[in-house]
């Protein structure tokens, strides 16, 4: 399913809609709450697919900061100025901590150890390649944001809504805790989360009209023919 995004400002006004408060809240923990929520939700379509170029200096490159989980990954070879590989080739992960010098200076293993396999790793932010300068290309699933930074929100109405029961989740924790508010007040905003998160990645991965045609013709291409299999001729073959 694909939404169009809005500004996480939609999820406080209607936290505030809803509660029906005159005082401020803290706004800088709502979004950040709404950050928290998104991902729990964790839905494909939430994410914003993204292709970018990267050079590799010193064996790594910082990642995208609105980075959220890797896709494909592809890369080029140089040595100075000059280019070793022109083409864009697959890159591959290697998890083998000691087939270079990444965590370990005293090894004095060769970053290009492995230059006719090359390899990579992700750590601490950071993409570590086997080759010392190159070019990657990755593909990317990225948090979308908006001009200010802040993260965009699928116009669909359950996630909208889960995401501002969990603002008001965790606004009754905070009071819970100081014994201001009673517990079932609390067990019920933990509840409202609970079924909000559960409807929103729902809602969020129903397939549209097309979506569902294609998923038809791939389980009717799983389909035996059965006038095909009925061959005789076609079985004694076998």
């Amino acid at each position: 399913m694909n939404v169009r995004l809005v500004s996480v400002k939609t999820i406080i006004n209607r936290v505030y809609r809803r509660l029906n408060l005159n005082e401020d809240l803290p706004e800088d923990d709502m979004i950040e709450w709404v950050g928290e929520a998104l991902l729990r939700v964790g839905a494909f379509s939430q994410f914003v697919p993204k292709v970018c170029q990267l050079e590799i200096s010193n064996g790594k490159v910082a990642i995208p900061c609105d980075f959220y989980k890797l896709v494909d990954i592809n890369y080029t070879l140089s040595v100075g100025t000059n280019l070793v590989l022109s083409t864009f080739n697959p890159l591959q992960w290697k998890s083998e901590s000691f087939f270079s010098e990444y965590f370990c200076d005293e090894c004095k293993v060769s970053l290009w150890s492995n230059t006719f396999n090359p390899y990579f790793m992700i750590n601490n932010a950071y993409i570590y390649t086997s080759f010392n300068e190159g070019t990657i290309c990755i593909s990317y699933l990225a948090v979308p944001t908006d001009e200010e930074g802040y993260p965009m929100v699928p116009e669909d109405e359950m996630t909208l809504d889960a995401c501002s029961k969990y603002i008001i989740y965790q606004l009754d924790y905070r009071e819970w805790r100081k014994g201001a508010i009673q517990d079932k007040v609390f067990q019920h905003s933990e509840r409202e989360w609970h079924f909000g998160v559960g409807a929103a990645k729902g809602s969020l991965n129903m397939p549209n009209a097309q979506q569902l045609e294609t998923i038809k013709n791939v389980i009717q291409r799983l389909i035996p023919n059965q006038r095909y299999n009925s061959n005789p001729e076609r079985r004694k073959i076998h």
